[in-house]
């Protein structure tokens, strides 16, 4: 924060220019293939900096950066971060002067990648992969990718250049000042490739690694050692992980590695491997019957201060699967599971590095806490990023962060401890009846109710084994 407030003050002006015309069919390359990546902060600043630029004109007025704040309703850090982001990924070049004892800034809208050439970038591929999942990654490219023709069985008849045009090289001698004082008006910034290369991975050892594999050298000094350094510098893969990973993508026939297969399996085997395990119980525990390691768990989360309403919530997160756990809430309330409810549970725990408790207690705190009648993706999202980069890998942990998050939207009302509310009202929240039941008054489906009387009978089976 200290920094953002060194580079950047309220009073501070600036202008913006385009580089180059903004579409339409940009727009919605930002939208579906960049605001993933740069977050909703940085795709508003940028909206934001292009509105500031009459249609018939490249560049806007000067403004101050307190009518950004206001506008946007961010902080400071904030916006400083964001457009960071911007610059970082290519959108916005910035230039700075002092005048007068502040700064001035010039702030240069890029035009965004075109499709074909963000897919083929590894290091924006592999980030909006990362941050969309495998099956949004791939219906992004249905959407952008432009069928090829097929052309198989036709011969190509285009006239060249010449076959059409009388080109004059006297003319063009004739008239070199004009053409060169033109050229110079539509001079273009070169977008500089990004790339993720860094010192903390060892590539001469890395290299030295491969050498038994017979990889193309060329290949891998060109388009391997980028991939290398971006998904190192994404999942912080080491020298012999990725000397390991490379090798079970070796094409032998063609001595080629496939990057592509590369990249997803990284992902794939990555993405989320900061989850945690949920807190266990001391080693003493292992060999007591389900039953009492049951009492066992409850008595102390009660010593942690979580009420029994809570405990009830927390206990059943770590028996049931999170679709389980949906489905007998929204069957509770009456309601049914949505195609898209599902398709978010299915994205949480694919793509969240959340533990299924943790994922069940957001489930409860939206549907329930919350009195929400349905799973909205974007709010779930929202909480379990919030929650992961909290490391909050606990059921406990993450019910401890639902009351924060009451307490935080009730503060003109001093909340009861071991509670959390609804954040519209002032009433203690209710479990489902099925909660802590040994009968749920509303039953799930058969299928469901036989799957759960399934794990708890290999609970208990468990138990036994360890008992003899």
């Amino acid at each position: 924060m200290n920094s953002s407030w060194k580079q950047l003050h309220p009073q501070d002006r600036f202008t913006v220019k385009l580089a180059a015309p903004i579409t339409s069919h940009d727009e919605q390359l930002l939208s579906y293939l960049y605001q993933p990546i740069i977050g909703m902060d940085a795709f508003s600043i940028y909206h934001t900096f292009l509105t500031a630029v009459d249609e018939s004109d490249y560049d806007s007025h000067e403004l101050q950066h307190a009518d950004l704040f206001n506008q946007l309703n961010i902080d400071l850090p904030r916006l400083f971060n964001a457009r960071i982001k911007l610059e970082g990924i290519g959108l916005l070049r910035v230039f700075a002067k002092e005048a007068e004892g502040r700064r001035h800034f010039i702030y240069e809208l890029q035009v965004p990648l075109k499709a074909e050439e963000l897919f083929q970038d590894d290091v924006l591929a592999v980030l909006l992969l990362d941050s969309v999942g495998e099956l949004r990654y791939q219906k992004l490219v249905q959407r952008f990718a432009i069928p090829k023709v097929d052309t198989q069985e036709y011969t190509e008849v285009t006239k060249k250049f010449l076959d059409v045009y009388q080109f004059n090289q006297e003319s063009l001698a004739s008239h070199e000042v004009t053409l060169t004082e033109a050229k110079d008006e539509f001079l273009t910034s070169v977008k500089p490739k990004l790339s993720s290369v860094n010192e903390t991975f060892d590539w001469l050892y890395f290299v030295s690694l491969l050498d038994g594999l017979y990889i193309d050298k060329d290949q891998i000094q060109q388009e391997l050692k980028e991939t290398v350094f971006t998904l190192h510098q994404l999942y912080g893969i080491d020298e012999l992980e990725m000397k390991n990973l490379v090798e079970n993508e070796v094409d032998f026939v063609t001595n080629k590695v496939a990057l592509n297969q590369l990249r997803k399996s990284v992902v794939l085997k990555y993405h989320g491997v900061k989850k945690q395990k949920v807190a266990t119980e001391d080693e003493d525990a292992a060999d007591l019957s389900v039953d009492d390691q049951l009492v066992r768990r409850r008595n102390t989360l009660k010593l942690l201060g979580y009420n029994e309403g809570e405990i009830q919530v927390i206990v059943s997160s770590e028996s049931i699967s999170p679709m389980i756990f949906l489905s007998a809430i929204k069957k509770q309330k009456g309601g049914f599971v949505a195609n898209e409810e599902r398709w978010v549970v299915e994205n949480l725990v694919k793509q969240s590095g959340l533990p299924d408790s943790v994922i069940n207690v957001l489930i409860h705190y939206i549907l329930v806490g919350k009195g929400n009648a349905a799973l909205n993706q974007k709010f779930a999202n929202s909480i379990a990023n919030d929650w992961a980069q909290a490391q909050i890998f606990s059921p406990e942990g993450a019910m401890t962060k639902v009351k924060e998050m009451g307490a935080s939207a009730q503060k003109q009302v001093a909340p009861r401890p071991n509670n959390y509310r609804k954040q519209t009202s002032g009433r203690k929240e209710t479990l489902p009846d099925w909660v802590g039941k040994t009968k749920p008054e509303t039953k799930v489906s058969q299928e469901e109710e036989a799957y759960f009387k399934d794990q708890l009978r290999k609970m208990r089976e468990k138990g036994k084994e360890g008992e003899s």
